[in-house]
């Protein structure tokens, strides 16, 4: 059996990429022997199970073929000195890499320098430089610019600096994979779905005496059930939900609209209701809760509320659990959520009137059409059985690997 290294990030950390790594880790452990590579500190729980764990400065490149989860996010700048050096196939988790070059960068000044001019666009540098009235001054300016422009990860994403230093490239959207086409169309590409485990939920009426239960409400036969499972943050479009869940509210006032997870500091969720009159008809579950309950929680929603805008390319996990119990999702109109048909989600328009009204729409017809839910629900759950189970997500991974 070949070995192979991983460099993620895996549970106790509660992020995405963590509970996807620790998933992926367990299935690939079928075809190779694994070594998994950590932050210094990092005590990974779940993956021990199936994989030795050793810190990153551990690593000498011995492995057969070395694997790095790479996605927006600092906690992941450990593994970029590894990706430089030895190279390998990434799996990219985002459009754009910002967060997770910044540390490195900071350390390496000359290497950020070179990326800028190989890496951003003319319009980046251009926007990057042009404040520098002083030259004495322009790259204090322009690394001020780099780390306080309001659309930092749009202009300075760094996404070719990741690119040039993999051998191959594993995304999970069509979108993803035209855009690395796009920046280096030298590196060879492989789409691999998201995958998620099965579920076989108990019955819809049980989930909702189990979450009537945890939330201390009512659930009549006919009370509508609204879910947003994911951090509870600004760019999940939350307020445009409330606007319409608030009109909603106007015509079938026994509704609930349920938001599960953690927030976001920079959100103040709270106020929004507040500001909306929305009462004790909005409820929040934004403690670690276990995905058993989760599952439950899910089970029990009518439709469920996946927006993102701006979207950064990536694909959400949370969404995958959504399709595998079987609930239709409202997602947003982007290139990012192209690869899911229309048997399954409602598409919402980017931000403006229509939005928030779209997503009126979505809940006026969970109540006048029951039925059509329920066969985009079945369309969503075979969506998920035939195309995403880790054992069929392992073995092309697998296949990917060995050409690497």
């Amino acid at each position: 059996m070949k070995s192979l290294a991983v460099f993620s990030i895996f549970h106790p950390r509660r992020l995405g990429i963590a509970d996807y790594s620790d998933d992926l880790v367990e299935a690939l452990s079928r075809h190779f022997e694994i070594t998994c590579y950590v932050e210094a500190g990092q005590t990974p729980e779940r993956v021990r199970r199936h994989a030795e764990v050793k810190t990153h400065t551990e690593f000498r490149g011995r492995e057969d073929r070395s694997l790095y989860q790479v996605g927006n996010s600092t906690k992941l700048s450990f593994l970029l000195p590894h990706l430089v050096k030895h190279g390998g196939v990434v799996t990219l988790h985002d459009a754009c890499q910002h967060d997770i070059t910044h540390p490195y960068f900071k350390q390496h000044r000359w290497r950020f320098w070179m990326e800028v001019f190989r890496s951003l666009d003319p319009e980046a540098r251009r926007l990057m430089f042009r404040p520098a009235l002083n030259p004495l001054k322009v790259f204090r300016d322009a690394v001020t610019v780099y780390q306080e422009h309001p659309e930092k990860r749009r202009y300075f994403s760094f996404t070719r600096f990741i690119l040039r230093n993999a051998r191959r490239v594993i995304v999970h959207s069509r979108f993803l994979q035209e855009q690395v086409r796009l920046l280096n169309p030298k590196v060879p590409t492989d789409r691999i779905l998201h995958g998620i485990h099965p579920v076989s939920p108990v019955s819809r009426d049980a989930s909702r005496r189990f979450l009537s239960d945890r939330l201390g409400v009512s659930f009549g036969k006919d009370t509508l059930l609204f879910l947003s499972f994911g951090a509870i943050q600004v760019h999940k479009r939350i307020t445009a939900v409330l606007r319409a869940f608030k009109a909603f509210l106007a015509e079938h006032p026994d509704a609930f609209y349920l938001l599960v997870g953690p927030r976001d500091p920079d959100y103040d969720l709270d106020a929004d209701v507040e500001v909306l009159g929305l009462g004790d008809r909005v409820k929040v579950l934004d403690s670690y809760i276990p995905m058993e309950e989760v599952n439950e929680c899910i089970n029990a929603s009518d439709v469920c509320f996946n927006l993102r805008w701006p979207s950064l390319g990536s694909t959400s996990g949370t969404l995958y659990k959504v399709f595998v119990i079987g609930r239709p999702t409202a997602v947003t109109s982007t290139e990012s959520f192209a690869d899911y048909p229309e048997d399954f989600t409602f598409p919402v328009p980017p931000p403006g009137e229509d939005e928030w009204k779209q997503c009126l729409e979505i809940m006026r017809t969970a109540h006048s059409n029951p039925e059509r839910l329920g066969e985009m629900g079945k369309s969503a759950r075979k969506f998920a059985q035939e195309n995403c189970s880790w054992l069929r997500i392992a073995e092309k991974y697998a296949e990917v690997l060995d050409r690497a």
